[in-house]
């Protein structure tokens, strides 16, 4: 017997009561606005109480901008070399802010080629290329929202998603530390549109893109290899390794220099004028946590909990079939890139930004599907998640660094959690969990609410396991003698052989079958079956007589199709069905 769709019996954490709760729609409208106004607010005095280009707490107003500024004002002059020392980065920067003095200097990092990018900034004043950059990471991160938005046929108004994107505090970090987030955000854009679009060589052309960042297209590349999507990791090759081929020939000493000294970043992090409270990787988070107790064992730990992550994604993407319509796939892309951040050896919190992305997937899945009490609940988990994830983006730096001070008055060494990295990690579980599942429903063995006769011999989980495409049209319903219920059956041609017998599933429905008929349903049109039939019995039958049987066939719409269509017509065919089932 399939469980009881009834409520859950097991007790709910505190983690997702408070989740929940944060996620109630009255509170989405007032605290969103309240985290972006008073974080801003306080930037902006800081900056109008300051001195020349310098704010009230000594830094150079856009703080990671002059590094961007001063590899523009060398690419003009030809120095590039000098990128990489660190006498002529603070000589640049003294004499940027005379007769006043800087609280320390900003230390360019990036490949040499990415200096290009910033040349025709270099002949203007800092506070006109100021300006010019922050206009267009402006435009371009509002486009981006808006594409989005197209993409993945989010609910939302224009305004409300701003607004909601917005008010993320690694987007209001993003613009007052003068970062390039809002760009890589928008090449994370391009690469996912390519990949659901079914345009991978685009997709890999947009990620190697990120090559002024690389380690924020590790994830998702390695995600690309372990789905063997050859197109796309060809294509992220292509454009990432002909960017420093073009940066080797204009300036091979710039270019071996920065490749020889990569390594020593992940040391420079470490030091202790670095601000570690905004690390948000599991390998900054590791030293973050344990650097004042050994920085062998911070490091140990940081690698085996990438280790681990990648390992998941390798799990998570030979379970997960690559079929870009289904929601499945969607789940897994979203775990996926919020796994590649995690798994990024160097990640501040304003690249945190990039998690908008998978939320928006998340949102675009879960705002389609049919609403119910069952759905309620089997979504509940990710939602206290997002709320988490959402709401832990500002406090969570800063509280890592209160962390760091009072560990240090107490203990003599600093230490912290990052709980936002900890947020972000059960957030991507449940996610990839959920996509999981998602591929056992679709292929027809959730252990939840699925019974099955199959050969004794086979076990149950065996088309879930080798992830088996779904190739037949589902079958016919049998009917019942219950009134309003019916039964659905669907085959799985077993991955053996043609020969093999096929592990067939079943499902009865009783007084919610409008929901799962849609589940059907949906599982029909992920399957690219031409048509679905759909019998529902009457109760004027006596048990011993055959029930009247009513039958419809309906047409179901191609994977191809714009997705903006594609849920039109989803939705259009489950009002239909409804009425059939009663």
């Amino acid at each position: 017997m399939p469980p009881s769709r009834g409520r859950e019996s097991r007790p709910i954490s505190v983690f997702d009561r408070v989740g929940r709760s944060l996620a109630d729609p009255a509170r989405m409208r007032v605290y969103p606005v309240m985290l972006a106004l008073v974080p801003f607010a306080v930037w902006v005095l800081s900056v109008a109480s300051g001195s020349g280009l310098l704010d009230r707490a000594g830094k150079v107003v856009g703080a990671d901008f002059v590094a961007f500024y001063m590899a523009g004002v060398f690419a003009r002059q030809g120095r590039l070399r000098e990128l990489g020392d660190l006498v002529a980065q603070s000589e640049f920067q003294r004499q940027l802010v005379a007769p006043l003095t800087a609280d320390g200097f900003v230390l360019w990092i990036n490949p040499p080629f990415f200096a290009a990018a910033f040349a025709p900034l270099g002949g203007c004043s800092y506070r006109v290329a100021l300006a010019v950059f922050w206009i267009l990471g402006g435009a371009t991160f509002v486009a981006t929202v808006l594409v989005v938005r197209r993409l993945l046929c989010l609910p939302a108004s224009r305004a409300r998603l701003l607004l909601l994107a917005g008010s993320y505090f690694p987007t209001i970090a993003w613009f007052t530390f003068g970062q390039t987030s809002a760009f890589s955000l928008a090449l994370m854009t391009a690469s996912v549109a390519g990949l659901l679009l079914e345009h991978d060589l685009i997709a890999g052309l947009a990620l190697g893109c990120l090559a002024y960042k690389p380690q924020l297209a590790i994830g998702l590349g390695l995600a690309l290899i372990f789905a063997r999507r050859w197109r796309a990791v060809s294509g992220a090759i292509v454009s990432g390794a002909g960017s420093f081929v073009v940066s080797y020939v204009v300036a091979p000493e710039a270019t071996r220099d920065w490749v020889l000294g990569s390594p020593a970043l992940l040391s420079f992090i470490r030091e202790s004028r670095y601000p570690m409270w905004g690390l948000a990787s599991l390998y900054g988070g590791s030293a973050l946590l344990l650097d004042g107790l050994s920085r062998s064992l911070a490091g140990v730990v940081g690698a085996a909990l990438t280790g681990l992550a990648l390992a998941c994604l390798f799990r998570l993407w030979r379970a997960v079939p690559w079929r870009p319509s289904h929601t499945s796939f969607r789940l897994a892309l979203a775990a996926t890139l919020a796994v590649a951040l995690l798994v990024s050896p160097h990640l501040y919190f304003y690249d945190l930004m990039l998690m908008l992305l998978p939320a928006a997937l998340v949102v675009g899945v879960l705002s389609s599907e049919i609403a119910s009490h069952r759905a309620r609940l089997a979504n509940a988990p990710i939602v206290a998640a997002t709320a988490w994830v959402y709401f832990l983006g500002l406090p969570s730096p800063y509280l890592a660094l209160a962390q760091q001070e009072v560990s240090r008055r107490i203990t003599g060494h600093p230490f912290a959690l990052q709980l936002e990295t900890v947020a972000i990690a059960v957030w991507a579980w449940r996610v990839g969990r959920r996509a999981v599942v998602d591929v056992g429903a679709l292929v027809g063995v959730d252990p939840r609410w699925i019974g099955a006769t199959r050969n004794p011999e086979e076990p149950l989980y065996e088309a879930h396991r080798q992830s088996v495409p779904v190739s037949a049209t589902p079958a016919s319903p049998t009917t019942g003698h219950v009134p309003l219920a019916c039964i659905i059956s669907s085959s799985i041609p077993h991955p053996a052989s043609s020969s093999s017998p096929d592990i067939a599933v079943s499902e009865q429905l009783d007084g919610s079958g409008s929901f799962a008929l849609w589940q059907h349903t949906a599982r029909a049109l992920h399957a690219g079956a031409p048509t679905l039939e759909v019998q529902a019995a009457t109760d004027d039958a006596a048990p011993t007589n055959r029930p009247r049987v009513t039958v419809r066939r309906f047409e179901l719409m191609k994977r191809t199709m714009p997705q903006n269509r594609l849920m039109q017509s989803r939705s259009g065919l489950a009002q239909r069905v409804r009425k059939l089932s009663g």
